[in-house]
């Protein structure tokens, strides 16, 4: 496999706990690409971006974007196609596999899905993302 096939091909795992009305974003690096995400709740998104991608808004849904950025500093960064897919695990064991939906605004691409809050549950994601 050549070198820049192997950097082109990753996977990031990401861990992260949430709690149901908290609102975080990440952002991790590997070599040129870097990846941002964002969990909190599906009331927070606007109702027509809701409905266009197909995300019911309620207090027990919740939200989780993922975009991934190709370039450097320097030169800029780019959104850039990925496959996305996961889970959402809770501290029983019990998972939720998370459907991803990419979405073209402009320049911007991202990729969006949903899954079920219950208050005060903490969630780990395992994020898979290639681009």
């Amino acid at each position: 496999m050549k070198p820049i096939a192997r950097i082109c091909m990753f996977i990031v795992s990401v861990l992260l706990c949430t709690q149901a009305l908290a609102q975080n974003e990440y952002e991790i690096s590997f070599g040129d690409y870097t990846v941002n995400y964002n969990t909190f709740p599906s009331t927070f998104l606007d109702p027509t971006i809701a409905k266009s991608v197909g995300i019911n808004r309620s207090d027990n849904r919740g939200v989780i974007t993922i975009v991934i950025r190709h370039g450097s500093a320097i030169n800029g960064k780019k959104a850039v196609k990925a496959t996305v897919s996961g889970m959402a695990t809770n501290l029983i064991g019990q998972l939720r596999k998370l459907k991803f939906t990419e979405v073209r605004e402009g320049e911007a691409l991202y990729y969006i899905g949903d899954f079920a809050l219950v208050k005060d549950e903490n969630l780990t994601f395992d994020i898979t993302v290639i681009p």
